[in-house]
């Protein structure tokens, strides 16, 4: 962190007291003097954050920042980047959804290089109520609803099948409305079963 706040142009104690405070961020006060070889991925990531956010940027972009990490690791990172989104603008790239449902405030989504979806958190959400259903079948039933439905997922329980489908109407006969959420909404745009 010091040779890092050297290079973005920091110097003598403002530079000491920044790399201080960036520990303190990050929660790696108590590493500082470890290799960081020997630190794991999560501590990794948060030592990335503490060197992009030395010279206090206003934008920050991190690419796919939870992937790999276990499930505590993604929720303090989420934390750390909600508490970062206060007073500066945060993009966040990835495809584990539930990272952005967590933190985000607007959702881009790009396929192909294209803006396929463009809203904020609440209205991607509001905009598939009622269109989000559940339906419990046999396998066999699942199989065949699969090819004419726009099935979002497949869970099976235990002899039964459970579907998510994205309709406008109900589906099947036996479908119930399910709550909508942003993996829905990412499923919708990138499934292949279907031109959205």
């Amino acid at each position: 962190l010091r040779y890092m706040a050297a290079v973005k142009g920091l110097r003598g104690p403002s530079a000491k007291r920044r790399v201080e405070e960036m520990l303190d961020l990050v929660n790696l006060a108590d590493a500082a003097d470890r290799r960081v070889g020997g630190f794991s991925g999560g501590m990794k990531r948060r030592l990335g954050i503490a060197q992009a956010e030395l010279a206090d940027p206003s934008v920050l972009v991190f690419d796919e920042p939870t992937a790999g990490l276990d499930p505590k690791e993604r929720v303090r990172f989420r934390s750390l980047l909600a508490s970062l989104s206060h007073d500066k603008i945060v993009l966040l790239s990835t495809h584990i959804v539930s990272d952005i449902a967590s933190v985000a405030d607007v959702v881009l989504m790009m396929r192909s290089g294209s803006l396929v979806h463009s809203s904020s958190m609440d209205d991607a959400i509001t905009a598939l109520d009622g269109k989000i259903w559940e339906l419990e079948t046999t396998k066999e039933n699942a199989a065949r609803l699969m090819g004419k439905l726009t099935v979002l997922s497949v869970d099976a329980e235990g002899t039964k099948t459970l579907l998510r489908i994205a309709s406008d109407g109900k589906p099947a006969r036996g479908a119930r409305p399910a709550t909508a959420s942003l993996e829905d909404l990412f499923l919708l745009h990138f499934n292949d079963r279907n031109d959205c």
